[in-house]
This record gives C-alpha cells, structure tokens and sequence, in this order.
C-alpha cells in the first residue's frame, strides 16, 4: 500500500507478521535511519529480546529516563531505535517497523482513533 506524508514524501506500508521482523532486520545496512515501535513498555521488552538473539545493534528509548540531550546522542549512533509508539512523538526516522499488534486491520467501528493517530512519525 503506497502512503504520502504531509511533506509530500511517498512511501509504501507493509503490514505482516510481527514473527518476520528478523526478514527485514536481515536487508538492512544501515541501522541509523531505522525506527522500530512497539504500543507497549512491555512489547519493547520482548523486541530486545529478539533484536539481541538476532544479533542486531540497538538501542531502546523509554519515556523519561532519558534527557532531551542523552536522547539526541542516540540518535546519532548507528543502531535501531527502538521506541513505543507515545516515546516517537515528534521524532523522525526515514524508515520505520511496527512491531506487535496495532489495530491497523480491524473494522472501522472496533478502531482506536485516537491510538491511530499516534502512528504518525514524520519522514524526514
């Protein structure tokens, strides 16, 4: 599925299985410019879990035990972010991995609208 951002930049979405996560980890070369978000403190748990059985560099972001600045050093490392989706507001990544289960697929009327609205992270 194609999408375009407010900047006008165009990307596409792929929704899959969150057990295929190591299949994409595998193609990507340059682990800086990737976020990956998770909906739970506890889901992230669990993705460390995974990211360090899979041997991937990263690096975890969880809401206020960071400053602005120890948060910014971070993100210039050449690591995965990972994040819960309320920790990447107003961050922005080029490329970007929902991991667990967001309610993307359910009928309109079962939807979280506001929960949504946070999947938003600006492309840069």
């Amino acid at each position: 599925m194609k999408s375009v951002c407010k900047s006008g930049k165009q990307g596409e979405v792929i929704i899959d299985s969150k057990f295929k996560i190591n299949q994409y980890l595998q193609n990507i070369k340059d682990y800086k410019n990737w976020f990956v978000l998770v909906r739970t403190n506890k889901d992230l748990m669990k993705l460390e879990s995974v990211m360090y059985n899979l041997g991937v560099p990263f690096v975890s972001f969880r809401k206020g035990e960071m400053t602005l600045d120890e948060m910014r050093k971070c993100m210039g490392e050449d690591k995965i972010k990972l994040l819960t989706i309320h920790t990447s507001k107003g961050l922005e990544s080029p490329n970007v991995l929902l991991w667990g289960n967001f309610p993307i697929k359910q009928k309109p009327y079962l939807r979280n609208n506001d929960e949504i609205k946070v999947l938003y992270v600006r492309l840069y």
